[in-house]
C-alpha cells in the first residue's frame, strides 16, 4: 500500500503534503496559494479517491480507495474498509507543517481543461524535502475549487520511483457501512 494511503496524507497532492525538512519555515509562495487552498479544502470535504500506483521496477499496478466522510478517513485495504487514525484536522496540521518545512515548493498554472465535462484549471507543482522529490499535475475544478485529478511522479531516493494517478469524486459520499 502506498505511503499516502497508509498515513492518509492527501496528495496535492501527495507532493504538497509529503514535504518535510529544513529548520526554517517558509510561507506558501503566491503561485501555490490556489493549489494549497484546493488541497486544504479537499481534506475537509467528503470525497472518494481512487488511486493507481506504479513503480519504476514494473510489476502490477497497485490500486487503493479512500473515503473521507463524517470527519473521518477510511481506507479500503485487502477488500476491507478500515478507519484511519488520521483525522482531517490532523491531516491539515501535518500539511501545514510539511509546507512550512519544505526545501522547495513551486507551482505553476499551466492552462485550462475539462475533467468529466467540468471546467478545471491545471497546475504543476514541484516539491523537495529531505526524503522525497515530487512533481505533480493537478486539475482543480473552477466552480468547486477542489482537485478532480492528480498525476504525480515521486522519487524517494535509492532508485524508488513511483507514478501515482488519483481521481476524486464528491457526490453521494458516505462512510463505509459497518466501519467504526
Amino acid at each position: 500500500m502506498s505511503m499516502r494511503f497508509l498515513t492518509m496524507l492527501p496528495p496535492a497532492a501527495l507532493c504538497l503534503s509529503t514535504i518535510a525538512a529544513p529548520a526554517l519555515a517558509q510561507a506558501v509562495p503566491a503561485e501555490c496559494r490556489a493549489l494549497v487552498d484546493a488541497e486544504k479544502k479537499l481534506i475537509t470535504t467528503p470525497h472518494r479517491a481512487y488511486e493507481t500506483e506504479t513503480t519504476a521496477g514494473g510489476g502490477a499496478p497497485a490500486t487503493h480507495q479512500l473515503i473521507t466522510a463524517g470527519g473521518a478517513n477510511y481506507i479500503l485495504h485487502e477488500g476491507k474498509w478500515r478507519r484511519s487514525p488520521m483525522t482531517p484536522q490532523m491531516l491539515l496540521d501535518q500539511m501545514n507543517e510539511n509546507i512550512a518545512n519544505a526545501k522547495v515548493l513551486s507551482c505553476k498554472r499551466v492552462g485550462d481543461d475539462a475533467v468529466a465535462g467540468e471546467a478545471v484549471v491545471v497546475y504543476t507543482s514541484h516539491t523537495v524535502s529531505d526524503e522525497i522529490s515530487a512533481d505533480a499535475r493537478i486539475w482543480v475544478s473552477k466552480s468547486a475549487g477542489l482537485p478532480l485529478r492528480n498525476e504525480q511522479d515521486l522519487d524517494t531516493g535509492g532508485g524508488d520511483k513511483r507514478h501515482i494517478s488519483i481521481r476524486y469524486e464528491f457526490s453521494d459520499v458516505k462512510a463505509p457501512a459497518g466501519v467504526k
